[in-house]
């Protein structure tokens, strides 16, 4: 997917006209926000097939966290 539309800072999409058709958010900006929030990853996460991977869990990235 061609991620080459800016919607925000750390965010891309591939539709600018409909940007929620699917929307990338940059890894370290979630990890942030995560963290300032008080969520932990349960790492690892879990990287989806729709960056071309030939081994994953799903189409779509998979990211599981807890409050502490």
């Amino acid at each position: 997917m061609d991620f080459k539309y800016k919607i925000a800072d750390g965010s891309r999409t591939i539709d600018d006209k409909q940007p929620e058709n699917a929307i990338a958010y940059n890894e370290n900006i979630v990890r942030t926000l995560y963290a300032k929030y008080g969520l932990i990853i349960e790492e690892p996460i879990r990287y989806g097939c729709w960056s071309g991977r030939k081994k994953c869990l799903s189409y779509q990235n998979i990211l599981i966290a807890h409050k502490h």
